[in-house]
């Protein structure tokens, strides 16, 4: 599947999941309207670029992703912000050595290197981090250092020189979504254990000696 392909039915589902009654879960406490402008205006920018140098050049996709992330951060008490960015570093490491560097067994690599590493990453961001603007710096903390790393070894050796990619736009939605989706998974379970605690506390409560 085509990395451009495989980002558009990804923003397409959370367009479908957020005008469906999926928002407050979504959001998680990023302003909605925000949401809203940046789905609508998403597909707008995927097919435009900036072009940087002669040979390399910044997808519109990634302007409009960074305007995002740079007003919710803004936004973030300093102690947050740099909470976020640390676990981006964190979760850029992860995502370079196992979607860049490592090997894997041929019949493993096409699953494995391009949605695992992005599915990894996005666990680890709901487990390490509660809310979803912290989510999202950090996670786009982390695509943007494997990006740069491999703009950066690209210029340096000739030999290599990948391919004009969309990529990370994809690896992107599929973290965000991982990360949000279990977010919605563990706050569930966190209700469900205050139900359960809360109808034993009325039950020894109603309880005569």
């Amino acid at each position: 599947m085509s990395p451009v392909f495989g980002a558009v039915i990804l923003w397409l589902a959370t367009v479908i999941l957020w005008w469906s009654g999926w928002k407050e879960e979504a959001a998680g406490g990023i302003p909605r309207r925000a949401v809203a402008v940046f789905l609508v205006s998403w597909p707008l920018f995927v097919g435009w670029g900036l072009p940087l140098t002669s040979s390399l050049s910044l997808n519109g996709a990634w302007i409009w992703t960074i305007a995002l992330v740079i007003a919710i951060a803004w936004k973030m008490e300093a102690s947050w912000r740099w909470t976020s960015v640390s676990a981006g570093l964190l979760f850029g490491s992860v995502y370079l050595l196992l979607h860049r560097v490592a090997n894997y067994p041929f019949h493993w690599s096409k699953i494995a290197a391009p949605w695992g590493a992005a599915i990894l990453i996005g666990v680890l961001a709901a487990l390490l981090l509660r809310d979803a603007p912290l989510q999202l710096l950090s996670l786009s903390v982390a695509i943007a250092i494997s990006e740069a790393v491999t703009a950066i070894v690209a210029s340096r050796l000739e030999a290599f020189v990948p391919e004009p990619s969309l990529e990370w736009t994809r690896d992107w939605w599929v973290a965000i979504l991982c990360a949000r989706l279990c977010s919605w998974i563990l706050a569930g379970f966190t209700k469900l254990k205050r139900r359960e605690e809360l109808n034993i506390d009325w039950r020894r409560g109603g309880e005569r000696p």
